[in-house]
């Protein structure tokens, strides 16, 4: 519920990269998205909620060649409680850290530096492996989907059967039950109700994974909606064509 990090490097600058910054949404246009950027300073400490829409991430490192030798240390408290709010409920993730807006003098006719080329080289790249990533868990969902289809034979529900003239177990002259199925009657139950049981723990796995694969699909709608994934689509053909040269 509870984030809070304590920054232990005694040098840094935001231009190094690696300042977390708290985003008020990243859906919005970079215009729109209010960013506080805490530079990661000894003895400075940051809390904040953890919830769907905490989001937060950092600029890539990129320390000059003589500051090679330092790293960004910090110490980081997670705080859980047995359970919370109804409305800031959602399907278990691990994190995923906010990307980068593309950069601000990105426009119609400017020439771009050699560092926002990398840069949005990098945007493109992590969103890459974030896709690739979200759509290789749509499939293990889908298949894990078809196999339980597969193992309890669940098909769309067939058209309405003509019912037997006599019940299974009744003897076809009379109508009574027969001997056999009297005996058995019991544990025919006890199979019908377990059979029953399987039904509905089946029913709950199928709806939740449906669920699991809605929200993956929306995630990777919001991806590719989202300002620097427009920006970026003919950067991306270009990469596709030049890695098929």
């Amino acid at each position: 519920r509870l984030n809070l990090i304590i920054y232990l490097t005694e040098e840094w600058e935001d231009a190094w990269g690696g300042s977390i910054q708290l985003h008020k949404d990243p859906y919005l246009p970079p215009s729109q998205d209010e960013i506080a950027v805490v530079t990661p300073l000894f003895n400075r400490c940051v809390i904040f909620e953890t919830n769907e829409y905490s989001w937060h991430g950092f600029p890539r490192i990129n320390l000059p060649e003589e500051k090679r030798h330092l790293s960004r240390k910090s110490f980081a408290l997670y705080y859980y409680t047995v359970s919370r709010p109804a409305e800031e409920l959602g399907s278990e993730h691990s994190t995923i850290y906010v990307e980068q807006h593309l950069p601000e003098t990105l426009a119609p006719g400017e020439a771009l530096s050699g560092e926002e080329v990398q840069r949005i080289r990098d945007l493109v790249f992590t969103r890459d492996q974030h896709l690739k990533r979200l759509y290789g868990n749509i499939k293990q969902l889908n298949d894990e989907l078809n196999d339980l289809k597969e193992r309890f034979k669940l098909q769309a529900p067939p058209g309405v059967a003509d019912e037997p003239a006599v019940e299974p177990g009744r003897d076809p002259s009379t109508g009574l039950p027969s001997p056999a199925s009297v005996s058995e009657s019991d544990d025919s139950d006890e199979q019908a109700e377990e059979h029953a049981v399987d039904r509905t723990l089946l029913d709950a796995q199928l709806q939740q994974r449906a669920q699991q694969i809605k929200l993956l699909e929306q995630q990777v709608h919001e991806l590719k909606q989202s300002t620097s994934w427009r920006v970026t689509r003919p950067l991306r053909r270009l990469k596709t064509l030049l890695a098929r040269q």
